[in-house]
């Protein structure tokens, strides 16, 4: 690698948690990255973009650290900001741990500022190491990483409805479902006890 590529940023296209979290580790080596996030939030992704309280971690605090040389970081922030939830053995709500990320990539960006720059955009095209967004910018880097998350189920029966959802996490997915109605859920794993806890939250009882 010549010195002028060697100069270029690292362009990581995503902003959730993988693409926050990388963005801070490589500004802890003294590397420059471009964040490229089509949305509103940044170190969210789906996971941890829920407002429940009732959606939690499924790995104990005490286990949840993104700093591993700081093996307690999480269950630290956590007494600080939120201490009903400070139990190193329990499981906190993912919406805080979500905060936390978004706390840890700005730390990151405050020493040395700088080393990160956000995109509000979206990627749609990558030639050699130079992302191309939607609007036609082009940005060149030295290496491009991927943190686009998982995508959105594919629907598990075909045809489209008013009344089959795809996509759970689709913001305001679940608001057209009456107190009464009966809901089929196809699917037995942990979004199915995410589904059924945000019903409950918005007070379904079909």
């Amino acid at each position: 690698m010549n010195a002028a590529a060697a100069s270029l940023p690292v362009i990581i296209v995503g902003g959730g948690f993988s693409g926050a979290m990388l963005a801070a580790r490589l500004a802890e080596l003294g590397q420059a990255t471009v964040l490229i996030e089509r949305g509103e939030q940044v170190g969210l992704g789906v996971a941890y973009s829920t407002p429940l309280d009732d959606h939690r971690l499924n790995v104990r605090a005490e286990r949840m650290s993104a700093r591993p040389d700081r093996p307690a970081d999480f269950t630290d922030w956590l007494a600080l900001h939120a201490p009903a939830f400070a139990d190193p053995n329990g499981f906190a709500p993912r919406r805080l741990y979500g905060l936390y990320v978004q706390a840890r990539l700005a730390e990151a960006e405050a020493a040395p500022p700088g080393l990160i720059r956000r995109v509000k955009g979206e990627a749609v095209r990558i030639e050699g190491e130079t992302v191309i967004l939607a609007d036609g910018a082009r940005i060149p880097g030295r290496a491009v990483a991927l943190a686009t998350g998982n995508p959105p189920p594919r629907p598990a029966v075909a045809g489209d409805g008013p009344r089959r959802i795809a996509d759970p996490w689709r913001p305001d997915a679940l608001a057209a479902i009456a107190p009464d109605d009966d809901v089929l859920i196809l699917g037995s794993g942990l979004t199915m006890v995410d589904v059924v806890l945000a019903l409950q939250a918005q007070g379904w009882r079909g």
